[in-house]
Protein backbone atom coordinates (compact mmCIF):
# COMPACT_ATOMS: atom_id res chain seq x y z
CA UNK A 1 0.00 0.00 0.00
CA UNK A 2 1.10 3.55 -0.65
CA UNK A 3 0.21 6.27 -3.13
CA UNK A 4 0.58 7.34 -6.74
CA UNK A 5 0.49 10.78 -8.30
CA UNK A 6 -2.50 11.53 -10.52
CA UNK A 7 -0.85 14.65 -11.90
CA UNK A 8 -2.24 17.13 -9.41
CA UNK A 9 -2.38 15.17 -6.13
CA UNK A 10 -1.72 11.72 -4.69
CA UNK A 11 -4.12 8.77 -4.63
CA UNK A 12 -4.00 5.77 -2.29
CA UNK A 13 -2.93 2.56 -4.05
CA UNK A 14 -2.84 -1.14 -3.18
CA UNK A 15 -0.73 -3.33 -5.47
CA UNK A 16 -0.88 -7.14 -5.36
CA UNK A 17 1.77 -9.42 -6.85
CA UNK A 18 1.99 -13.15 -7.40
CA UNK A 19 4.81 -15.12 -5.75
CA UNK A 20 6.75 -14.98 -9.04
CA UNK A 21 6.73 -11.16 -9.04
CA UNK A 22 4.05 -10.63 -11.68
CA UNK A 23 1.04 -8.44 -11.01
CA UNK A 24 -1.95 -10.53 -9.86
CA UNK A 25 -4.53 -9.43 -12.40
CA UNK A 26 -7.27 -11.33 -10.56
CA UNK A 27 -7.06 -8.39 -8.16
CA UNK A 28 -9.37 -5.69 -9.53
CA UNK A 29 -8.60 -6.89 -13.08
CA UNK A 30 -5.33 -4.94 -13.11
CA UNK A 31 -3.34 -6.06 -10.06
CA UNK A 32 -3.92 -2.81 -8.19
CA UNK A 33 -6.64 -0.50 -6.91
CA UNK A 34 -6.67 3.28 -6.62
CA UNK A 35 -8.80 5.46 -4.33
CA UNK A 36 -8.93 9.23 -3.97
CA UNK A 37 -10.93 11.91 -2.21
CA UNK A 38 -11.95 9.80 0.79
CA UNK A 39 -12.28 12.94 2.94
CA UNK A 40 -13.87 15.03 0.20
CA UNK A 41 -11.13 17.60 -0.25
CA UNK A 42 -9.85 16.58 -3.69
CA UNK A 43 -6.34 16.48 -2.22
CA UNK A 44 -3.84 13.80 -1.24
CA UNK A 45 -4.83 10.29 -0.11
CA UNK A 46 -2.05 8.15 1.38
CA UNK A 47 -1.90 4.50 2.41
CA UNK A 48 0.54 4.31 5.31
CA UNK A 49 -0.03 0.74 6.56
CA UNK A 50 -1.77 -2.48 5.53
CA UNK A 51 -3.01 -5.67 7.19
CA UNK A 52 -5.29 -8.64 6.52
CA UNK A 53 -7.98 -10.26 8.65
CA UNK A 54 -8.70 -13.98 8.95
CA UNK A 55 -11.03 -13.86 5.93
CA UNK A 56 -8.51 -12.32 3.54
CA UNK A 57 -10.05 -8.85 3.70
CA UNK A 58 -7.54 -6.05 3.21
CA UNK A 59 -7.38 -3.03 5.49
CA UNK A 60 -5.32 0.07 4.78
CA UNK A 61 -4.79 2.96 7.20
CA UNK A 62 -3.63 6.40 6.20
CA UNK A 63 -5.08 9.81 5.62
CA UNK A 64 -6.97 11.99 3.17
CA UNK A 65 -7.09 15.75 2.80
CA UNK A 66 -10.49 17.29 3.49
CA UNK A 67 -9.63 20.64 1.93
CA UNK A 68 -8.31 22.18 5.14
CA UNK A 69 -6.31 19.44 6.89
CA UNK A 70 -5.72 15.69 6.97
CA UNK A 71 -8.26 13.12 8.21
CA UNK A 72 -7.47 9.58 9.31
CA UNK A 73 -8.89 6.96 6.91
CA UNK A 74 -9.37 3.18 7.01
CA UNK A 75 -10.15 1.53 3.69
CA UNK A 76 -11.46 -2.07 3.52
CA UNK A 77 -11.21 -4.19 0.37
CA UNK A 78 -12.46 -7.67 -0.43
CA UNK A 79 -9.84 -10.21 -1.54
CA UNK A 80 -10.78 -9.55 -5.19
CA UNK A 81 -9.89 -5.84 -4.90
CA UNK A 82 -13.39 -4.39 -4.65
CA UNK A 83 -14.25 -1.96 -1.87
CA UNK A 84 -16.14 -3.80 0.87
CA UNK A 85 -19.20 -1.56 1.05
CA UNK A 86 -20.48 -3.40 4.13
CA UNK A 87 -17.71 -1.53 6.00
CA UNK A 88 -19.25 1.76 7.11
CA UNK A 89 -21.96 1.04 4.53
CA UNK A 90 -22.19 2.04 1.80
CA UNK A 91 -18.73 3.61 1.67
CA UNK A 92 -16.14 0.88 2.20
CA UNK A 93 -14.02 3.26 4.26
CA UNK A 94 -14.22 5.39 7.39
CA UNK A 95 -12.90 8.89 8.00
CA UNK A 96 -12.00 10.35 11.41
CA UNK A 97 -11.72 14.11 11.78
CA UNK A 98 -10.87 15.68 15.14
CA UNK A 99 -12.04 19.03 13.83
CA UNK A 100 -9.04 21.21 14.73
CA UNK A 101 -6.13 19.92 12.69
CA UNK A 102 -4.55 16.83 11.20
CA UNK A 103 -5.62 13.30 12.14
CA UNK A 104 -3.14 10.70 10.94
CA UNK A 105 -3.32 6.90 10.69
CA UNK A 106 0.23 5.53 10.82
CA UNK A 107 -0.24 1.83 11.62
CA UNK A 108 -3.01 -0.78 11.69
CA UNK A 109 -3.66 -4.23 13.14
CA UNK A 110 -6.56 -6.61 13.85
CA UNK A 111 -7.03 -7.69 17.47
CA UNK A 112 -8.13 -11.05 18.86
CA UNK A 113 -11.83 -10.14 18.63
CA UNK A 114 -11.61 -8.93 15.03
CA UNK A 115 -11.59 -5.22 15.82
CA UNK A 116 -9.59 -2.91 13.59
CA UNK A 117 -7.05 -0.87 15.57
CA UNK A 118 -5.23 2.13 14.16
CA UNK A 119 -2.66 4.34 15.83
CA UNK A 120 -1.30 7.71 14.82
CA UNK A 121 -1.96 11.18 16.10
CA UNK A 122 -4.53 13.93 16.28
CA UNK A 123 -4.10 17.66 16.73
CA UNK A 124 -6.96 18.07 19.14
CA UNK A 125 -6.53 21.67 20.22
CA UNK A 126 -5.00 23.23 17.13
CA UNK A 127 -1.42 22.94 18.42
CA UNK A 128 0.38 19.78 19.61
CA UNK A 129 -0.03 16.23 18.35
CA UNK A 130 -1.57 13.64 20.70
CA UNK A 131 -1.13 9.89 20.30
CA UNK A 132 -4.41 8.17 19.38
CA UNK A 133 -5.69 4.60 19.13
CA UNK A 134 -8.97 4.23 17.25
CA UNK A 135 -10.93 0.94 17.62
CA UNK A 136 -13.47 -0.01 14.95
CA UNK A 137 -15.81 -2.97 14.76
CA UNK A 138 -15.76 -5.22 11.69
CA UNK A 139 -18.70 -3.26 10.24
CA UNK A 140 -16.80 0.04 10.36
CA UNK A 141 -18.49 1.52 13.43
CA UNK A 142 -16.43 2.85 16.32
CA UNK A 143 -16.40 0.39 19.21
CA UNK A 144 -17.93 2.85 21.63
CA UNK A 145 -19.26 0.06 23.86
CA UNK A 146 -16.07 -1.85 24.63
CA UNK A 147 -13.20 0.57 23.94
CA UNK A 148 -12.94 3.60 26.20
CA UNK A 149 -16.71 3.76 26.45
CA UNK A 150 -18.43 5.85 25.16
CA UNK A 151 -16.02 7.26 22.54
CA UNK A 152 -14.27 4.30 20.84
CA UNK A 153 -10.78 5.78 20.88
CA UNK A 154 -8.09 6.84 23.36
CA UNK A 155 -5.83 9.88 23.36
CA UNK A 156 -2.58 10.29 25.27
CA UNK A 157 -0.26 13.25 25.51
CA UNK A 158 2.74 14.36 27.53
CA UNK A 159 4.21 10.89 28.06
CA UNK A 160 7.71 12.37 28.29
CA UNK A 161 6.69 15.47 30.22
CA UNK A 162 7.20 18.06 27.50
CA UNK A 163 3.60 19.25 27.13
CA UNK A 164 3.97 18.92 23.37
CA UNK A 165 3.89 16.27 20.63
CA UNK A 166 3.11 12.57 21.17
CA UNK A 167 2.86 10.28 18.13
CA UNK A 168 2.09 6.58 17.64
CA UNK A 169 4.02 4.99 14.75
CA UNK A 170 3.41 1.24 15.20
CA UNK A 171 0.87 -1.03 16.89
CA UNK A 172 0.59 -4.71 17.80
CA UNK A 173 -1.52 -6.96 20.03
CA UNK A 174 0.05 -9.55 22.33
CA UNK A 175 -1.34 -13.02 23.10
CA UNK A 176 -3.35 -11.71 26.06
CA UNK A 177 -5.10 -9.12 23.90
CA UNK A 178 -3.12 -6.20 25.28
CA UNK A 179 -2.55 -3.39 22.78
CA UNK A 180 1.00 -2.08 22.44
CA UNK A 181 1.94 1.12 20.62
CA UNK A 182 5.36 2.64 20.08
CA UNK A 183 6.27 6.10 18.91
CA UNK A 184 7.74 9.22 20.43
CA UNK A 185 7.02 12.02 22.85
CA UNK A 186 8.75 15.36 23.28
CA UNK A 187 10.32 15.82 26.71
CA UNK A 188 11.14 19.07 28.47
CA UNK A 189 14.54 19.60 26.77
CA UNK A 190 12.82 19.58 24.20
CA UNK A 191 13.64 16.49 22.15
CA UNK A 192 11.97 13.17 21.34
CA UNK A 193 11.92 10.16 23.68
CA UNK A 194 10.93 6.68 22.55
CA UNK A 195 7.64 5.55 24.12
CA UNK A 196 5.82 2.24 24.48
CA UNK A 197 2.20 2.53 25.61
CA UNK A 198 0.32 -0.58 26.86
CA UNK A 199 -3.48 -0.61 26.83
CA UNK A 200 -5.95 -3.22 27.97
CA UNK A 201 -8.52 -4.45 25.44
CA UNK A 202 -11.09 -2.05 26.93
CA UNK A 203 -8.95 1.01 26.17
CA UNK A 204 -7.60 1.62 29.67
CA UNK A 205 -3.87 2.00 30.22
CA UNK A 206 -2.41 -1.18 31.73
CA UNK A 207 -1.17 0.59 34.82
CA UNK A 208 -1.20 -2.61 36.86
CA UNK A 209 1.05 -4.81 34.72
CA UNK A 210 3.15 -2.46 32.54
CA UNK A 211 5.57 -0.15 34.32
CA UNK A 212 3.20 0.15 37.26
CA UNK A 213 1.65 2.60 37.97
CA UNK A 214 1.79 4.53 34.66
CA UNK A 215 1.12 2.02 31.84
CA UNK A 216 3.88 3.23 29.52
CA UNK A 217 7.67 3.49 29.36
CA UNK A 218 10.02 6.07 27.85
CA UNK A 219 13.67 5.80 26.87
CA UNK A 220 16.11 8.41 25.66
CA UNK A 221 19.74 8.75 24.67
CA UNK A 222 20.18 5.16 23.47
CA UNK A 223 22.93 6.29 21.07
CA UNK A 224 24.46 8.70 23.56
CA UNK A 225 23.43 11.96 21.96
CA UNK A 226 20.68 12.83 24.46
CA UNK A 227 18.22 13.73 21.67
CA UNK A 228 15.72 12.23 19.26
CA UNK A 229 14.82 8.67 20.25
CA UNK A 230 11.87 7.27 18.29
CA UNK A 231 10.15 3.89 18.10
CA UNK A 232 9.12 3.06 14.53
CA UNK A 233 8.25 -0.65 14.73
CA UNK A 234 6.96 -3.00 17.43
CA UNK A 235 6.39 -6.73 17.93
CA UNK A 236 6.28 -9.32 20.70
CA UNK A 237 8.22 -12.58 20.84
CA UNK A 238 7.16 -16.05 22.02
CA UNK A 239 8.10 -15.16 25.61
CA UNK A 240 5.85 -12.08 25.63
CA UNK A 241 8.78 -9.67 25.49
CA UNK A 242 8.24 -6.41 23.64
CA UNK A 243 10.74 -5.47 20.91
CA UNK A 244 10.91 -2.04 19.32
CA UNK A 245 12.99 -0.90 16.38
CA UNK A 246 13.77 2.75 15.83
CA UNK A 247 16.42 5.39 15.94
CA UNK A 248 18.44 7.52 18.33
CA UNK A 249 20.71 10.50 17.84
CA UNK A 250 24.41 10.12 18.54
CA UNK A 251 26.66 13.18 18.60
CA UNK A 252 26.03 14.00 14.92
CA UNK A 253 23.41 11.72 13.31
CA UNK A 254 20.88 8.94 13.88
CA UNK A 255 21.71 5.33 14.74
CA UNK A 256 19.44 2.29 14.42
CA UNK A 257 18.23 0.93 17.77
CA UNK A 258 16.47 -2.23 18.96
CA UNK A 259 15.01 -2.09 22.48
CA UNK A 260 13.75 -5.18 24.33
CA UNK A 261 11.41 -4.98 27.30
CA UNK A 262 9.96 -7.66 29.54
CA UNK A 263 6.18 -8.03 29.50
CA UNK A 264 5.97 -5.93 32.66
CA UNK A 265 7.67 -2.92 31.03
CA UNK A 266 11.16 -3.31 32.46
CA UNK A 267 14.18 -3.18 30.17
CA UNK A 268 15.44 -6.73 29.55
CA UNK A 269 19.08 -6.40 30.53
CA UNK A 270 19.78 -9.93 29.27
CA UNK A 271 19.59 -8.32 25.81
CA UNK A 272 23.03 -6.89 25.04
CA UNK A 273 23.60 -6.25 28.76
CA UNK A 274 21.60 -3.01 28.61
CA UNK A 275 18.19 -3.91 27.14
CA UNK A 276 18.97 -2.28 23.81
CA UNK A 277 21.53 -2.29 21.02
CA UNK A 278 22.72 0.44 18.66
CA UNK A 279 24.10 0.10 15.14
CA UNK A 280 25.50 2.77 12.84
CA UNK A 281 27.12 3.15 9.44
CA UNK A 282 25.67 0.00 7.87
CA UNK A 283 26.08 1.47 4.37
CA UNK A 284 29.43 3.14 5.04
CA UNK A 285 28.31 6.74 4.67
CA UNK A 286 28.67 7.93 8.28
CA UNK A 287 25.12 9.32 8.22
CA UNK A 288 21.71 8.30 9.52
CA UNK A 289 20.69 4.68 10.24
CA UNK A 290 17.03 4.01 11.13
CA UNK A 291 15.05 0.84 11.83
CA UNK A 292 11.48 1.27 10.61
CA UNK A 293 10.06 -2.23 11.14
CA UNK A 294 10.63 -5.37 13.21
CA UNK A 295 9.21 -8.86 12.99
Amino acid sequence: AGYSSNGSSHDMVIWRYNPDGTLDTTFNGTGYVVHDNAAGGNGNDYGNAITLDGFGSIYVAGYSNNGADEDMVIWKYAPDGTLDTTFNAPNGFVVADGGFGDDMGNAITIDLSGRVLVTGYSIGDGSGQDMVIWAYNADGTLDTLNFNNPVGYVVHDNAAGGLSHDVGYAITVDTSGRILVTGASINSDPDWDMVIWAYNADGTLDTLNFNNPVGYVIHDSAAGGATHDTGWGITTDTFGRVLVSGSSMNATDLDMVIWRYAADGTLDNSFNGTGFLVHSNAAGGYGDDLGFAIK
